[in-house]
């Protein structure tokens, strides 16, 4: 191709197709684009906002008063020969509630667990894990 062509190319047809439609709206409509420095009237009167005189209904404030709740949740029981081995093998697990129990000497307990599957879901991976005695413990509040 020719050099000239290639150059009128660029330079003279490319931007004329970009930025021709701009340039001949501006032509058109130049004489309503509006350019001021002056700030620019408050419309609005000052008067304070209607929040000030809000008067806010108690019925719907009030909060629901719970007479009585029972709360449930699960821990595991664990039974070990040796606490400090036990102890260790639960934290290398990932476990890091660890609670002895003083009713018992030889128990840990582990949790607490909110939803009962989940508990028994934990209590048959440390079985195999840990090859302990490990049974269920429901707590109610």
């Amino acid at each position: 191709m020719n050099k000239k062509f290639l150059y009128y190319f660029f330079f003279l047809i490319i931007p004329v197709y970009l930025f021709g439609g701009l340039v001949i709206d501006h032509f058109k409509y130049g004489h309503e684009i509006v350019n001021t420095l002056e700030m620019p009237e408050n419309n609005h009167k000052n008067q304070p906002s209607q929040y000030l005189n809000y008067q806010p209904n108690s019925e719907k404030l009030k909060k629901p008063v719970i007479k009585s709740s029972i709360k449930t949740s699960w821990l595991l029981n664990i039974k070990y020969t040796d606490y400090n081995q036990m102890k260790k093998n639960l934290v290398d697990l990932g476990f890091d509630k660890i609670y002895k129990n003083n009713e018992k000497n030889e128990e840990l307990l582990l949790g607490p667990f909110i939803d009962k599957e989940i508990a028994e879901y934990m209590k048959k991976k440390l079985e195999k894990n840990l090859s302990a005695n490990i049974s269920l413990k429901k707590i109610t509040n």
